[in-house]
């Protein structure tokens, strides 16, 4: 990852087979993971140094995940969630996502149930290439105001000097 770059984190669960499942994926490291699944699950993103990133979640917590081919028409064929995460420090830093599964106990009454979190280490490093276009914009809008504030003051000012010398001096 670049400082200052936002990148779209992607987190899918489902039972359609892992082929079909990767298919749509940018680039950047993919993994395939075993977890349970239950019908209706919530997937959190968060930084191990909450001052490393910016994290912005873009879909629901809660899903619903199909279970069973024959669930076709009622869910998707996997639950799909979403952040942009914007790294705000260089170095080597952990994303923790973390799994909860909500289900019913024998009696239907609700309950849930936590995963153990997976970290992911991520290294973010400078982004060197969009500093220079930055330095390059800056200088650029620079020089056109030097240029527009000369053009003014050869230019503009002897037609304006009279008008403001005699509202001044009367």
């Amino acid at each position: 990852m670049r400082k200052g770059r936002r990148e779209t984190v992607e987190v899918r669960i489902g039972t359609t087979e892992a082929k079909k499942f990767l298919e749509g994926f940018g680039p950047g490291k993919v993994g395939v993971e075993d977890v349970a699944i239950v019908e209706s699950m919530s997937v959190y993103l968060s930084a191990d140094d909450p001052d490393a990133f910016e994290i912005k979640t873009q879909s629901p917590e809660a899903q619903q995940v199909k279970l069973a081919p024959e669930d076709t028409a009622r869910f998707q064929d996997f639950g799909r969630w979403v952040w942009f995460v914007k790294p705000l420090r260089t170095g080597d830093h952990g994303l923790t996502v973390k799994v909860w599964l909500a289900s019913r106990d024998r009696q239907g009454n609700p309950t849930s149930k936590s995963l153990p979190g997976k970290v992911v280490r991520v290294t973010v490093r400078v982004d060197w290439w969009g500093m220079v276009v930055v330095a390059a914009w800056r200088s650029a809008a620079a020089a056109a105001l030097a240029i527009v504030s000369e053009v003014a003051k050869e230019f503009l000012w002897p037609l304006l000097w009279p008008a403001v010398s005699h509202l001044l001096f009367g």
